[in-house]
């Protein structure tokens, strides 16, 4: 687990109480030895893993951090057996299928992950970075909203925008992670509200869209998430329509 800093453990003691708490703080280690799984909470609460997750999941929406969210929404199975480990792919394989389909080609701004459990058509996520997290590799917007979740070793390919297909490795998302932080130096970090004034203001002004990430030193990913969630773009628009809606 991450070190926690002193901003999340505001946000946590600021916005939580009663058993949200508890099991936010059992799962990042603050006031115990460690931090804990979900099944052990659930032991020591005597509730279900189940019940515990859920918790969890209210608590981070209370909290509302997309960093915290990067460290705790992952799965927790750890060394599954081969019939399990393959039907939960499957059932999380299906999912981002309903919610994704297959864009293919139609939106050059997402990611291809290619699954060793699938057919050979790639899955297609609109997501921006990924992290490798025990046995799990997730795959996140810029809003630190996880939009694949599956087992490290059945993720086999991944192919990112304008990049070549590479295999999946820690050390290759690693290094396209660098290589974006050396080029937008803030990328993933939180917005804050002065810096969402600008934006929109930039916006509204019709500045053009590279400037506006160069000037909050934003990959261009994360500027048309944040413009998405402003309300100021469609939830559809990719960064290609964000950039020639500015030029018109």
């Amino acid at each position: 687990m991450e070190a926690i800093s002193n901003d999340l453990l505001n946000a946590i003691a600021s916005n939580l109480n009663g058993r949200e708490r508890q099991v936010l703080e059992m799962r990042l280690g603050i006031g115990v030895d460690r931090a804990q799984t979900l099944s052990e909470i659930g032991e020591h609460l005597n509730i279900s893993r189940e019940r515990v997750r859920q918790i969890q999941k209210r608590a981070l929406s209370q909290v509302g951090n997309p960093i915290l969210n990067s460290m705790l929404l992952v799965g927790d199975l750890v060394n599954p057996d081969s019939v399990a480990s393959k039907k939960w792919s499957k059932k999380v394989e299906t999912r981002a299928k309903a919610k994704y389909g297959h864009l293919r080609d139609r939106n050059n701004d997402s990611v291809k992950v290619w699954l060793n459990t699938s057919e050979t058509d790639p899955l297609v996520i609109p997501a921006t970075w990924a992290r490798v997290d025990g046995t799990r590799t997730i795959f996140l917007n810029d809003d630190g909203e996880i939009l694949g979740d599956w087992p490290t070793n059945n993720v086999d390919y991944v192919q990112w925008p304008a990049e070549e297909k590479v295999k999946a490795t820690a050390e290759s998302h690693q290094e396209r992670m660098g290589k974006i932080k050396n080029k937008y130096p803030r990328a993933w970090l939180s917005w804050s509200e002065s810096e969402d004034q600008s934006l929109i203001g930039e916006f509204a002004r019709s500045q053009d869209f590279d400037s506006i990430c160069n000037a909050h030193e934003r990959a261009p990913g994360g500027i048309n998430a944040r413009l998405q969630k402003l309300g100021l773009i469609p939830d559809s628009q990719n960064t290609s329509q964000t950039r020639m809606k500015l030029r018109a």
